[in-house]
């Protein structure tokens, strides 16, 4: 019965390792511009998204939308830091902001290929 036992302990071992991997595959969210949930005192010039993986740029999207309905934004391109890809989207604001409370809409996928999608909030403060 012990043998058994031991015979079964390394499958599942194996088996709970490889849902922890499958499971961190998925990208996530790491810091959000402006602040997820953060109040701002003048208007944004852009809004970004920083993921743990370099976003799909062909399936990603951005969308605005505020007290007044959707906001106009630029084309969704990736983020460069120090002129390298810093694993972030990012899309200009080209329409006016008024105060108050705005949702950024955000879909892309990461290395597992898998489409996610997402939300943060933000307030203003001081229209533009």
């Amino acid at each position: 019965m012990l043998r058994a036992r031991l015979r079964v302990l390394p499958l599942t071992i194996l088996l709970l390792a490889s849902a922890v991997v499958g499971l961190s595959a998925h990208l996530k969210v790491e810091k959000t511009y402006p602040a997820t949930d953060g109040v701002v005192t003048s208007a944004p010039k852009e809004v970004r998204v920083w993921f743990s993986q370099e976003p799909t740029l062909p399936v990603s999207a951005l969308t605005l939308e505020g007290p007044n309905g959707k906001v106009a934004l630029g084309k969704v391109v990736a983020g460069v830091s120090d002129e390298q890809p810093d694993k972030s989207l990012l899309a200009p604001i080209s329409g006016s902001l008024a105060v108050g409370e705005y949702t950024v809409t955000w879909k892309t996928s990461g290395s597992d290929g898998h489409i996610q999608t997402g939300t943060f909030k933000f307030i203003l403060k001081t229209a533009n």
